[in-house]
């Protein structure tokens, strides 16, 4: 995302999913990402966030995130 906003980026489109398997060795769950987005102020209608996960759990997590923090008018 940083790589992406130094090259003039915009707007993002983040279908997540919340066990990241594989790469959970990169970060853990998708959640952390929900919270560095938060953390850093990217919680604007720039950053629209999709959820895919299975993981019921995960999910209410991430949702109740993005209910509480984001902008209201995404």
């Amino acid at each position: 995302i940083e790589n992406a906003e130094i090259d003039g980026i915009t707007n993002f489109v983040l279908d997540l999913d919340h066990d990241l398997g594989d790469y959970s060795y990169d970060g853990g769950d998708a959640i952390k990402l929900v919270l560095w987005l938060i953390e850093t102020g990217r919680n604007n209608d720039n950053y629209k966030i999709y959820l895919h996960t299975a993981n019921p759990v995960g999910r209410e997590n991430m949702q109740s995130l993005i209910d509480r923090y984001w902008n209201k008018d995404i």
